[in-house]
């Protein structure tokens, strides 16, 4: 069977090629920038990280502590965005799952929290991964909710796939190309010296540990907001060395999660912004739901009719916050959620 993905209209390169490619944006323009953007690190000193198709996805069950799961009902897998991980909806997905009844699930893209550390990272290839991982699961269909990144590729597959998607949750992203906010690029290099200048840290084992103050007042150098700040933080090692998926030169130097220096080398984050040529794909018509952050630039009301490009049955709902709306409204997240899931199409 050959995979719809490959309606995408991208570039089919080599591995070399994708890495010579990239590098070519890897720095971030300066001309706006508060701080010094100049990285303290050779790009050449980054070892490359390997070029696989297929990854594993790590995942996890956000299990309620009260109420029967109904395992008939449609599984609810939940995505999340760039330097997030499957941790981020542990309580919102939980609550979810008391109040729908349905199992609800959460994974690790590829370059995030326990998954492996590979190239390429696109759009196309991150949907390829969930088609992959709800495939080797046997599931007939899930119900899919993707924040920021992890909404982007939900989009892509449920429009090449949407026999696998009963129902889809977009939260605060569009369908179209958009660029991201330099303050990403400025938070990657933050990251980035963090690992470069973090300090050797001993435990009462004579083990290295992550200093957590220090990382937070270098990254403050990059990152104004404190909420952000904390949010970047949930990637890291507390025990920088053991990711099993390191390619790192020294591996003893990672502090976080997401190969920062690899993304930063081969400017992941700025191609992020990018919306791949579907091609041949029809109109999704199963129901969708789109949260937005009121505060947030992601989704604003003149981008709505890019939706009407996609996708047949829309609905918005709008919250007073910013770009992390699970953290920010977790109850409001939930309730809108839930009565989404359980309304009849």
């Amino acid at each position: 069977m050959i995979s719809r993905l490959g309606l995408i209209r991208t570039p089919v390169v080599s591995s070399k090629r994708f890495l010579s490619v990239a590098t070519q944006s890897s720095t971030p323009n300066t001309s706006n920038s508060p701080i010094d953007l100049h990285p303290s690190f050779h790009l050449d000193d980054i070892p490359d990280l390997p070029f696989e198709e297929r990854v594993i996805l790590p995942y996890k069950q956000y299990k309620p502590y009260s109420n029967h799961i109904d395992q008939t009902l449609t599984p609810i897998l939940m995505v999340h965005g760039l330097f997030g991980n499957k941790s981020n909806y542990n309580v919102v997905g939980r609550e979810i799952s008391r109040i729908t009844k349905h199992p609800v699930y959460g994974v690790d893209l590829r370059n995030h929290g326990d998954a492996p550390h590979v190239l390429p990272h696109t759009y196309s290839q991150l949907a390829s991964d969930l088609h992959d991982f709800i495939m080797d699961r046997h599931w007939k269909s899930v119900i899919l909710v993707g924040h920021s990144m992890g909404a982007k590729a939900s989009m892509i597959l449920s429009l090449l796939y949407p026999e696998l998607i009963e129902k889809l949750v977009v939260v605060d992203n569009t369908p179209h190309y958009k660029p991201l906010s330099k303050q990403y690029e400025w938070d990657l290099l933050g990251m980035c010296e963090v690992e470069e200048k973090h300090p050797d840290v001993k435990d009462a084992e004579g083990k290295r540990v992550v200093d957590v103050k220090k990382v937070e007042r270098m990254l403050s150098k990059y990152e104004p907001d404190p909420v952000v700040r904390q949010f970047l933080m949930q990637n890291l090692l507390t025990k920088p060395g053991h990711h099993k998926f390191s390619m790192a030169k020294n591996p003893h130097k990672e502090v976080f999660k997401t190969p920062v220096m690899n993304f930063y080398k081969h400017g992941i984050v700025p191609s992020l912004g990018g919306w791949p040529n579907i091609g041949s794909a029809d109109k999704y018509l199963k129901p969708v739901l789109v949260l937005s952050g009121k505060k947030s630039e992601f989704v604003l009301p003149e981008y709505y009719y890019e939706f009407d490009r996609y996708f047949d049955d829309v609905e918005y709902e709008e919250f007073d916050c910013g770009h992390w709306i699970s953290s920010e409204k977790p109850k409001e997240f939930v309730e809108a959620i839930s009565k989404f899931v359980t309304e009849s199409s």
